[in-house]
């Protein structure tokens, strides 16, 4: 099994059942509903089958809401994909109602045309499309279309000029309390510019959801780069959302930024996400570029926790595939991965809890003996986390009897949750932990496994920590 996560935008290529359950099958850790293009009846839908695939085959797939957001997209169009040809003009109309075409459409924002300039760049779809403002009619923005591609509803408009506040509306607020109360694993927000603003999300998952619930917020511009550390402080995990900071930040810049994040995101072992364009193309071919296949090797070795597929999965024609492919470039990927450098790098931290030290004293006899996986008992996941942070060779295996715990994890890199009834002893555990390893090919007989084990009435400084030869 590879370590690093694999998380899947649904969409319409990707949400019926039969496909659903081959990507599940096929390593999918995470599923991540977009509520921008989904009715909270679908998403309830989707919330349904995903437990259902789950209580078949045996798994523990993760869901990420990815609520909506106040930022200005591009209301309904005649058409589904609507062409723009290059060097023709295109108007956005601010307070209108229309159906958009080839020459117009309707935007969320009424204001917009009083905060915009001519020469203004205005960018969708990452950045893939642009336009230049030429003239300003009251409520319509003409622009020529500089860059041209094919548009659609709800599609981000991106204005590097233009600051937009970080504002939670009513609607975001609605949203954070729908994906509670269904009982998704992760929340993500957008539009994140400092700590602050993370605050107000985490709070608010807190209220509708407790502390399960995990908060991922997006880094997509230069104010949330300057402000990463207080950011992090603030939430489980980042997406580095590759596309817009590539709008709001030279493009140049954009593998630097993408580094520094990982290292951060690593020191303090939170989740980080890299997305945007991983494997793009596959939205219309079966197989990736060379340069894309590059792209996810260096971000396996940069560091990162889990890759996120977007478009290719949600609207592309060969959703299996790309989940395939992904799965194949990260493990090949992880064969290359230095994890003594990890330990060696993190084992100089100051240790102030038990669990870091027990996290630090288990990955260093790992890496010591020929170990082929470490099980660990867990009730709250805190320290199958920990050890994850210095990335051992070998798999962890948490093991838990809360489904909540067991989704938390999925996340985290080289961390395997299964879901078991308590045990009524240490030993019944350390058979237990026996069978896992054999019977999922995780070691063989003869081989070294590490069990960290506990009686759940007690604290974890009851644990017993032991070598065991299958």
């Amino acid at each position: 099994m590879q370590k690093t996560k694999m998380i899947v935008t649904l969409g319409l290529s990707s949400n019926n059942k039969d496909t659903l359950r081959e990507l599940i099958k096929n390593g999918m850790n995470v599923a991540r509903i977009n509520f921008f293009h989904s009715s909270y009846e679908e998403i309830k839908s989707l919330v349904r089958i995903l437990h259902e695939l789950d209580e078949e085959l045996g798994t523990t797939t993760a869901i990420l809401g990815d609520i909506r957001d106040s930022k200005i997209r591009t209301n309904k169009f005649l058409n589904k994909n609507t062409k723009l040809n290059t060097n023709d003009y295109f108007s956005f109309l601010c307070g209108s109602e229309i159906l958009g075409d080839n020459t117009r459409c309707s935007i969320s924002s009424s204001y917009l045309h009083e905060n915009l300039n001519i020469g203004d760049k205005l960018y969708i779809d990452n950045g893939l499309i642009s336009f230049e403002v030429v003239e300003i009619l009251g409520r319509e923005i003409k622009c020529l279309i500089t860059d041209g591609g094919v548009i659609s509803e709800n599609k981000q408009i991106n204005i590097p000029t233009l600051k937009n506040p970080s504002i939670i509306t009513e609607l975001m607020e609605k949203d954070i309390e729908f994906a509670c109360n269904i009982g998704m694993n992760f929340i993500s927000c957008s539009a994140v510019r400092t700590g602050a603003d993370c605050l107000k999300y985490r709070d608010m998952v807190i209220e509708y959801g407790g502390p399960n619930i995990k908060l991922i917020c997006e880094i997509e511009n230069s104010d949330a780069v300057d402000n990463i550390d207080d950011i992090l402080n603030s939430c489980y995990g980042i997406i580095i959302s590759r596309g817009e900071l590539g709008i709001d930040i030279p493009v140049e810049k954009i593998p630097f930024i993408q580094k520094d994040l990982i290292k951060r995101c690593n020191k303090l072992n939170k989740i980080v996400i890299v997305s945007t364009q991983v494997l793009s193309s596959m939205d219309t071919f079966p197989r990736p570029t060379r340069a894309e296949s590059s792209d996810v090797f260096n971000a396996v070795l940069d560091g990162t926790t889990a890759l996120m597929l977007t478009r290719t999965t949600a609207i592309g024609n060969y959703p299996l595939e790309t989940l395939k492919t992904l799965k194949r470039l990260l493990k090949d990927s992880e064969k290359h991965l230095d994890y003594k450098k990890y330990f060696k790098i993190f084992s100089n931290d100051i240790i102030l809890d038990y669990d870091s030290l027990m996290a630090s004293s288990v990955a260093e006899v790992s890496n010591k003996f020929p170990t082929k996986a470490i099980i660990v008992g867990t009730s709250n996941g805190v320290l199958p986390r920990s050890i994850s942070k210095y990335r051992p060779d070998a798999p962890i295996i948490a093991i838990t009897d809360s489904q909540d715990v067991a989704k938390s994890l999925s996340l985290n890199f080289g961390v395997t949750p299964f879901i078991y009834d308590k045990f009524d002893s240490p030993e019944e555990f350390m058979e237990e932990a026996r069978n896992i390893a054999l019977n999922n090919g995780l070691a063989k007989k003869y081989d070294t496994i590490l069990v960290l084990t506990a009686n759940k009435t007690f604290s974890w400084k009851n644990d017993n920590f032991k070598i065991v030869n299958l």
